[in-house]
């Protein structure tokens, strides 16, 4: 008897990877068209893109797997290779769980230096507007003492 239950589960891997895939290329469409070709944020979209791209690839590819593993394992009882398809399985499933967290880390990273770089913008603005406010309040002479 087939169990649906893996069947069930990967068909939610399968539909989950395809709507993470779609939304991340609206995403990179919507990056792709508003950044400079040259910026070091359309470099870090593009990296981004990629490995979120991997990731729900991987997500498809393991919900293929688990049902498919399933069904020829109930027919195919050999343990030696029962013990390599899941051993691959979780390999892939490690691989999904560390570009996420390389996504996460990327992701901290870029956003750590952006609003360094608007803190170090603000501070020049505000410097800037203490001097023309120190110039504003500064009487002015007409070269009479």
């Amino acid at each position: 008897m087939i169990d649906l239950y893996p069947i069930a589960f990967g068909l939610f891997l399968v539909v989950l990877g395809i709507a993470f895939l779609r939304g991340h290329w609206k995403t990179w469409q919507k990056h792709r068209s508003t950044d400079d070709a040259d910026s070091a944020e359309l470099k870090f979209h593009r990296s981004q893109f990629r490995r979120r791209v991997q990731t729900s690839a991987l997500i498809i590819a393991i919900g293929i797997l688990i049902p498919v593993g399933d069904l020829v394992f109930v027919r195919n009882a050999d343990p030696l290779l029962f013990g390599f398809f899941w051993v691959g399985v979780l390999v892939l499933v490690i691989w999904v769980v560390a570009m996420a967290i390389a996504d996460i880390v990327a992701s901290r990273l870029y956003t750590r230096n952006a609003i360094e770089d608007i803190e170090q913008r603000k501070r020049a603005l505000e410097q800037e507007v203490a001097a023309l406010r120190r110039e504003l309040h500064t009487p002015q002479r007409n070269g009479r003492e």
